[in-house]
């Protein structure tokens, strides 16, 4: 599976998107930013939720 720098950051959050959905985690919001050529992941949500959004990022890159 391709990591998800190889994307787009529209694409990217519909992808991370739908894996936080399947995963249970609808309270999330994700913001993508890109810095330097790579893009920057920002949770916002409840600290449970957040780090298991965290987990799931950590475990596709």
């Amino acid at each position: 599976m391709n990591s998800l720098q190889h994307h787009g950051p529209k694409e990217a959050y519909k992808q991370l998107h739908f894996r936080m959905q399947k995963s249970g985690l609808s309270s999330i919001k994700v913001e993508i930013s890109r810095r330097a050529g790579k893009m920057q992941f920002h949770f916002t949500g409840l600290d449970a939720e957040v780090k298991q959004a965290e987990k799931i990022l950590a475990d596709w890159n």
